[in-house]
């Protein structure tokens, strides 16, 4: 009947379902592998993009899954998913790679080498 709210609802819980499996209580460690896949699904159901390219961008991006623990419950989170500006550069930065046709593997690599004053003069000329 309302095909307009319907979509924006949709997209609504999308977006809560990422906020929500940002951060996850365990009782049980050596959770990582599930958080990361049930993260990685909600991502999916946002934004239409591959799990795979969902977990490399994260990875290469920066927003990595920490881990702590205290009295006997671990805590697994990806602390900068855990808000709505947060989730917003994700999707920003990660909407970034796909339209310059970059491999987030090929980011990452390049994230961990020391920038050049010829490298950045290159890049600003993006």
């Amino acid at each position: 009947m309302w095909p307009l709210l319907d979509g924006a609802m949709a997209l609504a819980t999308a977006w809560s379902q990422v906020l929500r499996a940002a951060s996850r209580t365990y009782d049980v460690p050596n959770q990582e592998a599930a958080f990361d896949t049930e993260l990685s699904q909600a991502l999916n159901a946002l934004t239409g993009w591959k799990i795979d390219f969902v977990r490399e961008a994260r990875k290469a991006l920066g927003f990595e899954t920490q881990v702590t623990s205290n009295a006997g419950t671990f805590v697994l989170q990806v602390p900068t998913l855990t808000t709505g500006s947060g989730l917003r550069r994700f999707t920003d930065a990660a909407g970034a790679l796909v339209r310059l046709g970059l491999n987030s593997d090929d980011v990452a690599r390049w994230s961990k080498k020391r920038s050049t004053l010829k490298l950045q003069r290159k890049l600003a000329l993006l």
